[in-house]
Formats: C-alpha cells, sequence, structure tokens
C-alpha cells in the first residue's frame, strides 16, 4: 500500500512540474506575442532567469517593440503622440510542444521548443529555429552568448 501511494504521490508531483513548466512557457510565450514591451518586460521578471541568454533574447524583443513604438508614433513634425503599439502575434502549440510564433518582428518568428529551465522554473534557454534555417540553442554552452543562425538584423540592441 506504501508504495502504490509513492509511486501516485511521485507520478503527481511530475505531472504538477510539468504542468508548472508548460503554463510558465506559455505565459511568457502569450507576452511575446502580445507585441507590448511592457507585458514581455513583466514575463520576463517571472518567467526568465536574470543574465541567462533566454534573458538576453527577451531584452532584444523589448527594445524592438519599444523603438518601433516610438518611432510609430512621431508625426511629421517629430512630436511624440500617443502610442501605437504594433499589432499582437500569433502563437500556436503543436501536438509535439513545439510553438510556433508569427509576428511583425520577422527576426523572432519562428519555432521555439526544448525549453530549458531551472529550480524555480524559470526559463533560461531554449531552441529556435527561424523560418528556412536549424534548431540552435540560443544559448552556446562554452561561451554563454546568445547565437542565432541566419538572423538579418536583432533589432535595437
Amino acid at each position: 500500500m506504501t508504495v502504490v501511494i509513492s509511486v501516485f504521490i511521485a507520478l503527481f508531483n511530475f505531472q504538477a512540474a510539468n504542468a508548472a513548466t508548460s503554463t510558465n512557457v506559455d505565459k511568457y510565450l502569450a507576452a511575446i506575442k502580445s507585441a507590448q514591451p511592457s507585458k514581455i518586460e513583466q514575463a520576463r521578471v517571472k518567467y526568465v532567469v536574470p543574465g541567462s541568454s533566454a534573458d538576453l533574447f527577451t531584452k532584444m524583443v523589448i527594445n524592438h517593440f519599444n523603438g518601433t513604438q516610438y518611432l510609430k508614433t512621431l508625426d511629421k513634425f517629430g512630436n511624440v503622440s500617443p502610442t501605437a503599439p504594433d499589432a499582437p502575434g500569433k502563437l500556436t502549440k503543436k501536438k509535439d510542444g513545439v510553438y510556433v510564433l508569427d509576428s511583425t518582428f520577422n527576426t523572432i518568428d519562428g519555432e521555439l521548443k526544448d525549453f530549458i529551465l531551472n529550480k524555480s522554473k524559470k526559463i533560461s534557454d531554449f531552441k529556435f529555429k527561424q523560418v528556412g534555417s536549424k534548431y540552435i540553442f540560443s544559448n552556446k554552452q562554452s561561451n554563454c552568448r546568445i547565437h542565432f543562425s541566419h538572423v538579418p538584423l536583432l533589432g535595437f540592441l
């Protein structure tokens, strides 16, 4: 009886951990999909490991959307008018756990998978595949710098 209860508790803990992982990743990517820098910043603080490659990626996304928002608000005389946010993107999750992002920031559009989380269930890294390229980790383990293949301009970093 004790063994059965132990197995049940272990299985429940495993499912709860997977649910928390999936929920954090879902919420993080929903914020990126929103194209709203303030929401992305809140998600970065809550769901991303500070100083990680995922953190650098998220800061790049925030800077891009801040920059495009600013440029959209300038009128022909150079005055800043009320904010004009980018349109929200589309996010789908395939059955195999791969997320597909389609946003107004083409550099980050593609597939994201294999999210690496720390003990606190915060994202530290993930694999990213831009349309027409191979999957890569955003963090090269040897030098801890963000690395993308076939990525043109990384935004306002």
